[in-house]
């Protein structure tokens, strides 16, 4: 968790007074969202490239300016890394389901650039919400409708080039008024990580990224970022994620359906080859695995090879 005094603070000003900060509105490894005001657009959401873990700061703050704690040639890396970012999420302004980026620049000694501002709450936000209130979960179709916004937003953003790498609850965010989820925080600096000093560990989301994101000579594609759609409507149904390869060794496998027996077995056998471990297993494509969640199916051979709760191996 990043301390509150390496926060940009309360009406601090960017752009020569372009943007006035208001306050955070969420941290990740690769940096701090703010709240701030637009001269021009009003309220947007201003993100900072700021790189940080829960177990080891990878930046510090000089007054306003981040200072890296590792090689400035590799934080340089990363900025430009981060700003590709910005531009890859402008070049995808008109696709539904994707956030809106307004601007990026550099100043202070990092990088910045600014979207739209949707007034919601992110799905992982919703899901524990309903833990903690009613003990319950996401109801099956309330889950679809959110995966096949997400899934079709996605599915353009493919046929571009482009992999997301970072696909989990805590990066869709649902419009308050339209509840309509909108993608935010693409993985694109994570390519840059791969065999640096900070370690492409440190950013990964556990229970969401896939396994081939923490192995730096294994290939990413497609079938990377539905493991963690598969994973993320897992943990909208059962309130939480897949279990990792070691939990899956060691626990015995648990499907959807064995935590949530209301969960259909047509959903229950899409998200099972979803997340399976060996890339070659999952649906090639997103528009595969969202197919499978809307065809009636016979019981898989992955539940048939990856029954629920064996006994764990002595």
């Amino acid at each position: 968790m990043i301390s509150t005094q390496d926060i940009l603070q309360k009406g601090a000003r960017l752009q020569n007074g372009k943007y006035t900060v208001e306050h955070v509105l969420g941290q990740g490894g690769f940096g701090i969202t703010y709240l701030a005001q637009h001269s021009l657009f009003g309220q947007v959401a201003l993100k900072e490239l700021f790189l940080n873990h829960a177990a080891q700061m990878y930046c510090t703050r000089q007054g306003n300016t981040v200072l890296p704690k590792f090689d400035t040639v590799q934080f340089e890396g990363f900025k430009a890394k981060f700003l590709e970012e910005a531009r890859t999420l402008a070049r995808f302004k008109n696709i539904e389901g994707i956030v809106k980026v307004l601007d990026y620049f550099e100043e202070n000694g990092t990088a910045y650039f600014s979207m739209e501002y949707i007034n919601g709450q992110t799905l992982e936000d919703l899901v524990e919400t309903k833990k903690a209130q009613h003990g319950g979960v996401m109801k099956e179709a309330e889950a679809l409708a959110i995966v096949g916004q997400v899934g079709k937003a996605l599915s353009v953003v493919h046929q571009q080039g482009v992999l997301h790498r970072d696909i989990k609850p805590a990066n869709i965010l649902l419009n308050a008024q339209t509840q309509r989820a909108a993608l935010i925080d693409f993985g694109i600096a994570r390519s840059f990580i791969e065999g640096s000093s900070a370690g492409q560990t440190a950013f990964f989301s556990e229970g969401f990224s896939a396994p081939e994101l923490k192995l730096v000579n294994l290939a990413k594609g497609t079938y990377t970022d539905v493991y963690s759609l598969g994973s993320t409507l897992f943990y909208c149904l059962t309130g939480q994620p897949a279990q990792a390869a070691d939990q899956r060794e060691m626990e015995g496998f648990k499907s959807p359906k064995y935590l949530n027996p209301s969960v259909s077995k047509t959903t229950n056998e899409a998200i099972i080859k979803a997340i399976q471990l060996r890339p070659s297993e999952r649906p090639a494509t997103v528009e595969e695995f969202l197919s499978l969640l809307s065809t009636k199916t016979t019981t898989s051979k992955h539940e048939q090879t990856i029954p629920d709760l064996p006994k764990p191996k002595k």
